[in-house]
């Protein structure tokens, strides 16, 4: 691959409210089918314009159409299966308490919707949902750390090493892109280049 100079960053969850348990509502958690689709487990009807559930980048309708007028390079949208949503209209909270409005009877976030009932009619109210898909870059992050090999990229708006697992670099285009329109749902951190022994 041809070598570049690019700045790459890495993109980050912001912080949430509540800890682990505003983590969840945020972002939801997902599952891959047998035949690769990701499945979502999630609270609804709201949904974060941009959401990191781990493994995955989510990003509702008005972002897909959006983020293509602008032509970004390096990934395509795969449609998202809607496993589990359950109604908790938990972003009427307030955000500045120290706990969440309500709390799972475990004290597990994850039961906010795994002890909680599917709401067919809650899904259809999000919308669809895309999923950020990109294909692997083998070698790109160096071990240990955010640090990239600069051979192993070759110039696209988001790439990642391996489809599970490892942090996801964005162009310095998709980042300041990034910021200007979604900048409560989005962090990063500055991504330096390590030539690989």
């Amino acid at each position: 691959m041809q070598q570049t100079s690019h700045r790459l960053y890495t993109l980050r969850k912001p912080p949430s409210p509540w800890g682990d348990y505003g983590d969840f509502l945020v972002h939801g958690m997902t599952e891959q089918a047998p035949d690769g689709t990701t499945l979502l487990l999630r609270t609804g009807p709201f949904v974060p314009p941009i959401s990191q559930p781990p493994f995955a980048i989510i990003v509702t309708d008005a972002v897909r159409a959006a983020m293509e007028l602008q032509k970004f390079t390096g990934f395509e949208f795969t449609p998202v299966s809607k496993r589990r949503i359950v109604r908790l209209e938990w972003e009427n909270w307030d955000r500045a308490a120290e706990e969440p409005g309500e709390l799972p009877d475990s004290g597990e976030p994850e039961d906010y919707v795994l002890r909680g009932a599917h709401s067919a009619a809650t899904a259809r109210e999000m919308g669809d949902l895309w999923e950020l898909r990109m294909p692997s870059a083998p070698g790109l992050q160096i071990s240990g750390g955010s640090n990239y090999d600069p051979a192993r990229y070759s110039g696209q708006d988001v790439c990642k090493m391996q489809r599970l697992g490892g942090y996801v670099y964005v162009s310095q285009r998709l980042r300041d892109w990034l910021i200007e329109n979604y900048s409560a749902w989005v962090r990063f951190e500055t991504a330096w280049p390590v030539t690989a022994a």
